[in-house]
């Protein structure tokens, strides 16, 4: 019941960007075609335009990296902090998007704007010449904004790398709401983007995003078509949706739900049988009793009130110990659980009534055949 109760948290919680309408897609720019910065900003800008121009999409745009498939985080300076290689402050996570990616994605904006195409302009300046020095845009999530200005406006805010060498400077322009990065049960970090053009590590790998009405799968052959117009020998990853993706990121929970639930609904089964033949052996051998206590006037209440305390006195230490053993196991599976707790008195007062309704009902047709014993017959017996 926990495990089911967990997964239900996780599967219920705000991911903050949209789902089922957004398709997603891995490219990879390999080889002498694609060297330099302009070859690759010429790639991407020819490859947007032509997935814009397909019938359904409403936005596309391009990421280094998709929510809840981990990042890259490094530090930074803000305000007037300087650097001290022992007391680094602040750590976010690092992300390059292209101008339409939050509108692809469905992230919404807080504050401020996000990226233009003058900003992809701006940004390819420094990715072009190493000795130029640019301030760039910034768009940071919510969670850095509130962390790192939290008495006063995020934008506006001066942003530089946590080193001894100022190699970029960003100056922040919108603010975005947060999305997870490292999974839906991990908590969502300081996270700012940067132009995808900006390249300031080096050659940046590339998501295709792209929002569709209807099947968003439905538009696989003509994103195939779209690269293949351009290169037809780079590698192209299978299209699925952010959906998919969420999915298959609690596959593991929905696994241990799955196998635990199985285990227990044996556990029920054997409960059931046992129970049952306890109580139908009991019967059997007290048939002779049943006929002489019905025969002095016992009813077929105290018959049945009868085996019921046998089954009570049975299941009691059963259920004694199965709660010792869940407060003793919760010190393992307070892991395994997300947004409840592993000893929620609400479940363990469900769980344990739902083993004292099986244990009942499964000793119900041993009482009804008790209750029904003819006194005669059974006095008959040797």
């Amino acid at each position: 019941i926990v495990l089911a109760a967990s997964y239900s948290n996780v599967m219920e919680q705000s991911t903050n960007f949209s789902t089922e309408e957004v398709l997603v897609t891995g490219i990879s720019l390999a080889g002498p075609a694609y060297d330099t910065p302009q070859q690759r900003r010429t790639f991407y800008e020819n490859l947007m335009q032509r997935i814009r121009g397909l019938p359904g999409v409403t936005h596309a745009g391009i990421t280094s990296k998709l929510p809840l498939r981990g990042g890259t985080n490094g530090g930074v300076l803000v305000r007037d902090q300087l650097y001290d290689p022992s007391n680094q402050q602040y750590l976010v996570e690092h992300s390059f998007v292209g101008d339409g990616y939050f509108e692809a994605m469905g992230i919404g904006l807080l504050a401020g704007r996000t990226f233009d195409r003058r900003d992809m302009d701006m940004a390819a300046v420094m990715a072009e010449d190493d000795s130029t020095t640019v301030e760039l845009p910034l768009v940071v999530n919510r969670a850095m904004a509130e962390e790192m200005w939290p008495e006063t406006d995020a934008l506006g805010q001066l942003v530089r790398p946590y080193s001894s060498q100022e190699y970029y400077r960003a100056r922040v322009v919108g603010v975005v709401e947060t999305v997870r990065q490292w999974g839906p049960e991990q908590d969502p970090l300081p996270e700012m983007y940067f132009p995808h053009t900006a390249e300031l590590w080096g050659t940046i790998s590339a998501q295709l995003v792209l929002r569709a009405g209807g099947d968003p799968e439905s538009m696989t052959s003509f994103i195939r078509a779209a690269v293949d117009e351009l290169d037809s020998t780079l590698p192209f990853a299978t299209p699925v949706t952010m959906g998919r993706i969420l999915t298959e990121s609690t596959a593991g929970r929905r696994f241990s739900m799955l196998l635990v639930g199985l285990f227990a609904a044996t556990a029920l089964l054997l409960i059931v049988a046992g129970t049952y033949g306890v109580v139908s052996y009991s019967v059997s051998q007290r048939t002779h009793e049943i006929g002489v206590r019905m025969t002095l006037g016992a009813d077929k209440g105290r018959v049945a009130r009868l085996f019921l305390g046998q089954v009570g006195r049975l299941i009691a230490p059963g259920l004694a110990l199965g709660i010792f053993g869940t407060f003793a196991a919760s010190l393992t599976t307070r892991s395994m659980v997300y947004g409840i707790s592993a000893l929620n008195p609400l479940h363990m007062a469900a769980a344990t009534g739902v083993m004292i309704i099986v244990a009942v009902a499964a000793t119900a047709v041993p009482v009804m055949r008790a209750t029904g014993v003819d006194p005669l017959e059974a006095l008959r017996v040797d």
